[in-house]
């Protein structure tokens, strides 16, 4: 499994406009993300920044491989007007992430 960090920016005055798109997320967009080996996907925004957290067994196959859907496809067109800056997935090296330190409730 691995974790993977990713930024995008809003363009200003669309926060509340993106928010709502994610309130009901279409099925299909799970179902691509899980066929596409991704377990888990977070976003966290503060004011136009957003950070996305994601576990996915093979970030570089996801990264290259398209989706599996129209539905997932025509996803990432509308989520577009929403965003300044989109995700960064030409090098998909720099996204990965390594551990250094962790608190869990197991303890260290």
């Amino acid at each position: 499994m691995q974790i993977v960090a990713l930024y995008t920016r809003l363009r200003p005055g669309q926060e509340l406009e993106y928010e709502k798109a994610h309130r009901v997320v279409p099925a299909e967009i799970a179902d691509d993300l899980r066929a596409r080996g991704v377990s888990e996907w977070r976003i966290f925004r503060r004011g136009v920044h957003l950070f996305h957290v994601v576990h996915v067994e093979d970030y570089r196959a996801f990264a290259a491989g398209p989706a599996t859907n129209a539905t997932a496809e025509g996803w990432g067109a509308v989520m577009e007007q929403f965003l300044e800056i989109q995700n960064d997935m030409d090098d998909p090296d720099r996204n990965l992430l390594g551990q250094v330190w962790a608190l869990t409730e197991n303890g260290q």
